[in-house]
């Protein structure tokens, strides 16, 4: 999906990005997947002008995204990048493999202000959803992990995942 040139729905777009490559769920009750996102995140009081217009920060993404998942009982929960750092001591790149092999995502901004969907990856590069252009696939800078900001994303987590964090 694309988003308009004026406004900050990205990280909605990349929520909604994440619900469409996972195929977890379709259209219900007349309503689109879009729909139901912004009625969640409306019903959180997070579909204000001020959201619309400047977009969302990462907490306010990762609240959105446990809503819907609580909503339609979806095997998914998200943490914050800074709580599960702990976990992802290699380089960057290392670390952001380690999410999706685990059968997960991340929420990120590959350029300042705008979020996007790290999805898979393979000898090419990563898989990133950019909600202003699809499927695009990018190599990632080996840098540390360490140097990531504290609030550099959302990850979006399978309740059944294929390699447990110890």
């Amino acid at each position: 999906m694309k988003q308009g040139h004026e406004d900050g729905l990205c990280g909605i777009y990349s929520l909604l990005n994440f619900f469409q490559n996972e195929h977890l769920f379709t259209d219900l009750a007349g309503k689109s997947q879009f729909w139901i996102i912004c009625e969640v995140a409306e019903r959180l009081g997070l579909l204000k002008a001020d959201h619309i217009a400047n977009g969302y920060a990462a907490y306010q993404l990762k609240e959105i995204f446990d809503a819907v998942c609580s909503k339609l009982c979806l095997p998914y929960r998200s943490e914050l990048v800074r709580e599960v750092d702990r976990h992802l001591e290699e380089n960057q790149g290392a670390a952001f493999k380690k999410i999706v092999d685990q059968g997960g995502a991340l929420i990120f901004m590959p350029e300042d202000g705008h979020w996007a969907l790290l999805h898979g990856y393979d000898e090419s590069g990563f898989h990133i959803d950019n909600s202003g252009r699809k499927r695009q696939t990018s190599r990632m800078p080996e840098c540390g992990y360490e140097d990531m900001p504290s609030e550099a994303g959302v990850v979006l987590i399978s309740e059944t995942p294929k390699v447990v964090f110890q």
